[in-house]
């Protein structure tokens, strides 16, 4: 891992640390009955294949690029729609979801600029084991597209394949997924999220070969 990126990924677990404690200290005096009605919260929100009704979620934050020399800063923008499988006496809930989502960075140095775009549309299945736990499996194609200046210096299409885990805990939310892109290269890596039981922000990393990003969003469910 880069120092730029090591150093941008520990302010933004330093902000979120700060965070949580301010959290939990405004909590403190009903922690026990807060915390009991805030994982049956998120856990009901969470559990949209149980619901017959489509649920979307929008996130939009900040992010930090590395990719094989290029080091952005910018924002990303992502919309995820719900499509529950209503399966009358199947215990196991399973639903199916559609995500896209835009990032663009920019990196400035003395003699010129660069610049990085994505685009990403991916289908996804997700299975729960119980209310906080759950198996998923995605695939979708990916655009990249690089530039200094005006010059556009290549273009890439491609495709993403992930398969993960989800858990809710105590203080929040977890997931974690092999991510497979082949696209100009083709590797594997993985791609972890955490989020509070609030799900107001998250907090994601992924590092696939060459391609490394840190990303903090605020997040919101209708």
């Amino acid at each position: 891992m880069k120092k730029s990126i090591v150093a941008k990924l520990i302010k933004t677990l330093a902000f979120i640390s700060v965070a949580l404690c301010s959290v939990v200290n405004a909590n403190e005096s009903n922690a026990n009955s807060i915390s009991t009605n805030n994982i049956s919260t998120k856990q009901a929100n969470t559990n949209k294949a149980s619901e017959d009704k489509i649920g979307i979620d929008i996130s939009l934050g900040g992010v930090f690029t590395n990719l094989d020399g290029y080091h952005g800063e910018g924002f990303k923008v992502s919309a995820r729609v719900d499509m529950p499988l209503s399966i009358p006496e199947n215990k196991w809930q399973r639903g199916l979801y559609g995500k896209l989502s835009y990032q663009t960075s920019h990196d400035e140095n003395k003699n010129s600029n660069s610049y990085f775009d994505e685009i990403e549309f991916a289908i996804g299945f997700e299975g729960y084991i119980n209310e906080a736990h759950k198996l998923f499996f995605e695939l979708g194609d990916v655009k990249q597209n690089f530039e200094v200046d005006t010059t556009k210096v290549w273009q890439d299409y491609g495709s993403v394949y992930r398969i993960g885990y989800d858990a809710q805990h105590e203080y929040g939310t977890f997931n974690i997924a092999l991510e497979h892109r082949d696209s100009r290269e083709s590797t594997t890596g993985y791609r972890a999220i955490f989020a509070p039981l609030s799900g107001l922000f998250s907090l994601s990393y992924t590092d696939v070969g060459d391609y490394e990003v840190v990303a903090i969003n605020l997040n919101y469910s209708f």
